[in-house]
């Protein structure tokens, strides 16, 4: 695929997760049970409903993280943040990711579900979130209720959490506090379909890593961390020499990677400095042992 191709399922991933995240803020609105809250991982999860568990597991094995990318209604707020952010600021960074700080929260929860700690699970359940924002912020409004004090301050203060991490460091929170992400990115390091750098057209501009809101692009060695990737096709979308593929497998190197004409530039300076203080000393010994055979054959 070429870089417009991907424009296109940028904009169509784009597109879905508003739809889904508008029908669910509707209905939860409105005070109506749907479809989209019963299939979201957490609830299917705490209800037993094998249907939607086997499901996502199928679709995350298959294409990876989707679920994060357009289905989770927090996962879209947080790209609405980053989408308002990203006229402000340069653009990302890649950040080695917290595999300790993710399995322990993820640990917790699963806890907690085992446990039949409902409370705990729906603390850090992203769906459970996102619900409360908008029944404790948008249902009274639409139905003209008064609002409860105490959860509209709760939900408030975690709209502001939201939104602070989000433009701060993109998809932080999918990939440090969510358990829902840390088991998918589990499955997903599986996934029969992941984005991949072709080495031999990567031509170094590091315009990925500065799209890459779940920051898991590693420049250096060329590689995507699929454990943390959303598939939101933000890098393959900016990418002018289309190096980077959602595909099968891993691209196998055909030629040597270019060299940036800054990295060709390091390299001559570093070389030429042990060299220039090589020359300097030959120098010196050569001008120290004519010295000295000038000063034997005086003295014979």
């Amino acid at each position: 695929m070429t870089y417009r191709k991907y424009r296109t399922l940028r904009r169509a991933r784009i597109i879905v997760s508003l739809v889904l995240m508008l029908a669910l803020t509707a209905a939860l609105a409105a005070g109506r049970d749907s479809l989209l809250s019963r299939w979201q991982i957490v609830p299917a999860l705490m209800a037993s409903a094998l249907l939607w568990i086997v499901l996502w597991v199928a679709v995350t094995l298959l294409l990876g993280r989707v679920y994060c990318s357009g289905i989770c209604p927090l996962g879209t707020l947080q790209d609405m943040f980053i989408a308002v952010s990203r006229r402000r600021r340069r653009g990302f960074f890649y950040r080695t990711g917290r595999p300790a700080v993710r399995v322990a929260i993820a640990a917790v929860a699963l806890g907690a579900l085992l446990l039949g700690m409902g409370r705990v699970v729906e603390a850090l359940d992203p769906a459970a979130a996102y619900r409360r924002m908008v029944e404790c912020l948008g249902r009274p409004l639409v139905r003209g209720t008064a609002v409860a004090a105490g959860g509209a301050v709760m939900a408030a203060l975690v709209l502001g959490a939201v939104a602070v991490c989000s433009l701060a460091r993109g998809r932080l929170i999918c990939n440090t506090v969510c358990p829902v992400g840390t088991l998918l990115g589990a499955l997903s390091r599986y996934s029969l379909y992941h984005m991949d750098i072709d080495t031999d057209r990567c031509i170094g501009c590091g315009e990925c890593v500065r799209r890459c809101k779940a920051e898991c692009i590693d420049p250096s060695a060329h590689t995507v961390d699929v454990t943390r990737c959303v598939v939101c096709f933000d890098c393959a979308a900016a990418c002018p020499a289309s190096a980077l593929r959602y595909r099968r497998g891993r691209h196998r190197l055909q030629m040597p990677l270019p060299v940036l004409p800054a990295a060709q530039a390091a390299v001559k300076a570093a070389v030429a400095k042990p060299l220039a203080k090589s020359a300097a000393l030959y120098s010196a010994r050569g001008v120290s042992r004519a010295s000295d055979g000038t000063e034997s054959s005086q003295a014979e």
